[in-house]
C-alpha cells in the first residue's frame, strides 16, 4: 500500500523517515529497544548537521547502542532538509 502525502518545510525543516528496525534494534544481552525516544533526542542532537552525516550519525548510535549485535530487522533511515 502506497500513500501520497504532501508537506511544506519551513527553512531548518529536518523531517526523518525511518523503519521499525531503526527503533525496536535491541541489545542482546537485556532486550531494551533503541526506543522512538532516543531516536527522537539522537536526531535533536545532530539536527545541525547535513542530513547525510545526520542519518550515519544516528545509525552509528544505533548500531553502538546495540553492541554491534545482530540487526533482526532492516533499519532504514532517511532525512532530507530544507535550508
Amino acid at each position: 500500500m502506497y500513500n501520497n502525502i504532501s508537506f511544506m518545510l519551513d527553512p531548518c525543516d529536518t523531517p526523518l523517515y525511518y523503519s521499525d528496525g531503526s527503533f525496536s534494534a535491541e541489545k542482546e544481552e537485556d532486550s531494551v529497544a533503541f526506543g522512538k525516544q532516543n531516536l527522537s533526542d539522537k536526531l535533536r542532537v545532530y539536527i545541525y548537521q547535513p542530513s547525510k552525516e545526520n542519518v550515519q550519525t544516528i545509525a552509528q548510535s544505533i548500531i553502538e547502542y546495540i553492541n554491534y549485535a545482530l540487526i533482526r530487522d532492516g533499519i532504514l533511515l532517511t532525512s532530507i532538509k530544507r535550508l
